[in-house]
C-alpha cells in the first residue's frame, strides 16, 4: 500500500467522519424544529420526534435532509461541499437501503438458518404457490404411500385373494 492510497483513505475517513458528525450536530435543531412544526400544543411531541429520529429511518431521513440542504445552498464551500454532500447521500441511501434489504431478507435470513440448524421448515404449512414453480403441478404431489409392485415389478392388488 502506497502512501497516495494511505493518504487518500485518510481523506476519504475524515470526510465521513465529518458528515457522520454534521448530522449528529444538526439532529437536535431538526427535533425542536419538527415537534414546533408537527405538534405546537403537544409537549410529548419533542420526545416522539426524538425518539423516531433516534431510529436507523430517522437518522437516513436526518442525513438524507442534510445533503439536500448542502447540495441546494449557494457553493461557498467549493469541492468541500459537494463531497460532504455526497458523504451524506451516500450514507443516507445505504441507512435507508440496509432498513429495505433487512425487511426483504430476514424471512430468507430465518429460513436458511432453520435449514443449517435442521429444524422442520414447515412447509406443509405454506400456501402451494409460495413452494412451488410455476410450471410445477403440487396438485398431483400425494402424499399416499407408493403402490407395491411385484418382482416384475408390476403393480400387486394389495387384501385380495385370488
Amino acid at each position: 500500500m502506497s502512501t497516495e492510497e494511505i493518504e487518500k483513505d485518510a481523506r476519504d475517513a475524515a470526510f465521513r467522519l465529518a458528515a457522520k458528525q454534521f448530522s449528529k450536530l444538526a439532529r437536535e435543531p431538526i427535533v425542536a424544529a419538527l415537534a414546533r412544526n408537527l405538534g405546537p400544543n403537544d409537549p410529548s411531541m419533542r420526545g416522539k420526534v426524538s425518539d423516531f429520529l433516534d431510529t436507523e429511518l430517522g437518522e437516513a431521513i436526518v442525513t438524507g435532509m442534510l445533503a439536500l440542504g448542502l447540495s441546494a445552498m449557494p457553493k461557498i464551500m467549493g469541492e468541500t461541499q459537494d463531497r460532504m454532500s455526497k458523504e451524506l447521500r451516500v450514507k443516507a441511501m445505504v441507512d435507508a437501503g440496509d432498513i429495505v434489504a433487512d425487511l426483504l431478507m430476514a424471512p430468507l435470513r430465518q429460513a436458511l438458518g432453520d435449514l443449517i440448524r435442521g429444524t422442520p421448515v414447515g412447509v406443509a404449512e405454506l400456501p402451494a404457490e409460495s413452494i412451488s414453480h410455476p410450471r410445477v403441478d403440487l396438485s398431483l404431489v400425494t402424499t399416499a404411500a407408493p403402490p407395491v409392485t411385484s418382482e416384475a415389478n408390476l403393480p400387486v392388488e394389495t387384501g385380495k385373494i385370488r
